[in-house]
């Protein structure tokens, strides 16, 4: 090749490189600027997520805290509830004693307004226990002439004559006031006696007819009038019966 051709050959490659030049500058540039476009939108997109997240996240804290304060109330609530049914069952427990309460005092009041009396079985058992204390000998001295009065003496009377006991029943007034029923014994009283008086006593209650023991003895009573009736002077022991 002449010098001419290499020329041209070397004019010709340098057009050559300077198109490659500027075709790869121009392919950087738009590569450049596809790429940070698509870099752009991903940030976009993430941002938009982000955004959603955190408004999830805030709406998620509001919803906790709502039921927080629900949960709060709720509680609140169910303590008072708790409370109500405490002083429910405070006042229902109260009424309860005070409706038990009247109710011991109604039969209490209903046991001292009846009539003092003893069933059949009631004095074939006070029988049976009195009879194993020997042969005691008594005088029932009635001082009423209230029918409840008279019946109870002669109650007692055939009681203790099943029992094998002496007794005689008699009317009585002046002497002595006598309300319910006493069980006296004289000075001299054996240890016979006194037991068989105070379990004579303590069967009764048993049975539902109230006696006691006086603190005196029979010489310390005064004498009362008699009435109708059987009288022993020598009893053992002396059973005043008034009214209740």
């Amino acid at each position: 090749m002449t010098l001419e051709d290499w020329n041209t050959a070397f004019q010709f490659g340098s057009a050559v490189l300077l198109g490659m030049t500027f075709f790869v500058g121009a392919g950087a540039i738009w590569t450049s600027f596809v790429v940070n476009k698509r870099l752009t939108e991903r940030v976009a997109t993430a941002g938009r997520a982000s955004a959603e997240a955190n408004e999830k996240a805030a709406a998620a804290a509001e919803g906790t805290a709502k039921a927080l304060a629900n949960a709060a109330e709720a509680n609140k609530l169910a303590e008072s509830f708790r409370l109500d049914i405490a002083r429910a069952n405070e006042r229902a427990a109260e009424a309860n004693v005070t409706a038990e309460r009247e109710r011991l005092a109604r039969l209490q009041l209903e046991a001292r307004l009846a009539d003092r009396t003893l069933t059949a079985e009631q004095r074939a058992s006070i029988a049976s226990v009195l009879r194993r204390l020997g042969r005691i000998s008594v005088q029932i001295l009635t001082f009423s002439d209230i029918t409840e009065v008279l019946r109870i003496g002669d109650v007692i009377g055939e009681t203790l004559n099943a029992a094998g006991w002496q007794c005689a029943v008699a009317t009585a007034a002046g002497g002595v006031r006598v309300n319910g029923m006493v069980l006296a014994v004289g000075q001299a009283a054996s240890t016979q006696v006194k037991t068989a008086a105070a379990t004579l006593a303590s069967e009764l209650a048993r049975n539902g007819v109230e006696a006691k023991l006086a603190t005196e003895t029979i010489e310390e009573i005064p004498r009362p009038r008699t009435g109708g009736g059987m009288f022993l002077e020598s009893a053992q022991i002396k059973i005043m019966i008034g009214p209740k």
